[in-house]
């Protein structure tokens, strides 16, 4: 047997020594110098030729049988087995040569090849860099080790629950750990919101444009949905009250703050005009707010202005602190919130403690202020450069929001073309975001979502010119 291992014992070493063993192992058997069915050093007899402690090796070893690389023989000692190759993963699906019916809620984010995410409606990965995780993580990894054995709360880490309170109380509202909701992701908030409250044929009235996913979702529930016209200020208040007075809907989806897709904010004589139609007719408002952190400080919050009961308050952290840990939140009166959590537990029992705790362990440090005000004054420069040059292209802007991901803006293309510019552009490693898929029908639309984070590539600056 040809087992000649080399040991790195310096301090600040990058590998740790049972991990040089495995690799060292694993190096042997790939190269064929040990073959099937060898047996390996004792624990002891390869301790002392590596003058180490027989529990490294004892480590080393138990790792080589978790892979599957040697197996342990009560009294025959540890031997090199058959190693089955491993079936490599498959590849990412081709980037779809045009956009189809499920292109924008799932395709896009399994495709890993196209380069210039324009229209996609999160940060790219280097502006999450002042978060502190490894922090976060080496304190869940010193104070979980006793709780991995069990679920998760109900409503979620009481902890975090309490720090979202405290973190809607700056905003006015008088919230506490028992109005809180922990669910998977602000999209599982929704989707239990539209369960809890609805049934079929119910009316309900959404924004026009109005976020995909929120569309998708109440489809799905098979309510009737009302459209009323989002503008620059918010809503459009006439056709609100006409809408009201026309279909009596038993609520309104709205988003106050930096709208998804055209990134505007409500004003405040908008917001007190959206809560006194609603009061007035009786219109439960779903807040919609998972953006908050990227608004302007004086962007009205509803919840805050009218309550928990005749609001009910969605929010999520993807936008500031990462969508791949998927914590979001709902915030309602006592009654609704009971319904609430019996849904999710039905469902999908409780969601994950782990990154609750991660989430809440980033919230309390020091540098997540900072990290959310460099992100405020990164985006408001982007927008700046980014509505600049689309102007310059020919795009009509809805609004310059100076905050926020998303500006929404139309090309000077005919809008039956639109489908087939959104394809040439994924052809050319480019994702657009076409206003059909926030549109109240399937009727075709020069309108496009755009991601400012992502827009300034020489790329994406060359297709425009192009139409």
């Amino acid at each position: 047997m040809d087992l000649k291992l080399s040991i790195d014992r310096r301090k600040g070493r990058a590998t740790s020594l049972v991990t040089q063993i495995v690799d060292g192992v694993d190096e042997a058997i790939r190269q064929h110098r040990i073959l099937s069915g060898e047996k390996l050093p004792s624990v002891r007899q390869l301790a002392m030729r590596l003058q180490l402690s027989t529990f490294t090796v004892v480590q080393a070893y138990q790792r080589l049988v978790s892979l599957g690389m040697i197996a342990s023989r009560p009294g025959a000692g540890f031997t090199v087995i058959n190693q089955i190759t491993p079936q490599p993963a498959p590849p990412f699906p081709e980037t779809p040569s045009s956009p189809n019916d499920n292109w924008l809620s799932s395709v896009v984010f399994s495709d890993q090849t196209t380069s210039v995410k324009a229209g996609c409606g999160w940060l790219p990965p280097g502006w999450l860099d002042g978060i502190e995780f490894g922090r976060a993580l080496r304190s869940l990894g010193r104070t979980m080790a006793g709780q991995v054995g069990g679920y998760g709360q109900p409503q979620g880490d009481a902890s975090l629950r309490s720090r979202i309170a405290f973190e809607l109380a700056r905003f006015g509202l008088p919230a506490n750990a028992h109005s809180i909701l922990i669910t998977q992701g602000a999209s599982q908030a929704l989707d239990l919101v539209i369960r809890s409250l609805f049934k079929p044929d119910d009316v309900v009235a959404v924004e026009d444009p109005c976020y995909c996913n929120l569309l998708e979702l109440l489809r799905l529930s098979g309510v009737r949905l009302v459209f009323v016209p989002r503008t620059p200020d918010g809503l459009d208040t006439e056709a609100l009250e006409d809408v009201v007075r026309r279909h009596q809907p038993k609520a309104l989806f709205v988003s106050s703050a930096l709208h998804n897709p055209t990134g505007s904010s409500f004003t405040l004589p908008t917001a007190y005009k959206v809560l006194q139609i609603a009061q007035r007719a009786q219109v439960r408002i779903i807040e919609n707010d998972v953006s908050r952190g990227l608004a302007p400080p004086d962007a009205p919050m509803l919840v805050a202005m009218a309550g928990l009961g005749p609001v009910v308050y969605v929010g999520g952290f993807s936008k500031t602190i990462s969508p791949l840990l998927r914590v979001g939140f709902v915030a309602a009166d006592p009654a609704t919130l009971d319904t609430l959590t019996r849904l999710k537990m039905v469902t999908g029992l409780t969601s994950s403690a782990v990154t609750e705790k991660a989430v809440h362990q980033v919230l309390i440090d020091s540098a997540y202020r900072r990290h959310l005000e460099r992100l405020r004054h990164r985006l408001a420069d982007m927008h700046a450069r980014i509505e600049r040059k689309l102007v310059a292209a020919g795009v009509e802007l809805f609004h310059r929001p100076q905050a926020g991901l998303f500006l929404w803006g139309r090309l000077p293309i005919d809008p039956q073309s639109a489908k087939d510019v959104t394809a040439r552009a994924l052809r050319q490693g480019i994702w657009l975001a076409p206003g059909a898929y926030f549109g109240i029908s399937d009727a075709a639309s020069a309108w496009f979502r755009f991601n400012v984070a992502y827009c300034d590539t020489e790329r994406f600056w060359r297709f425009l010119e192009m139409l």
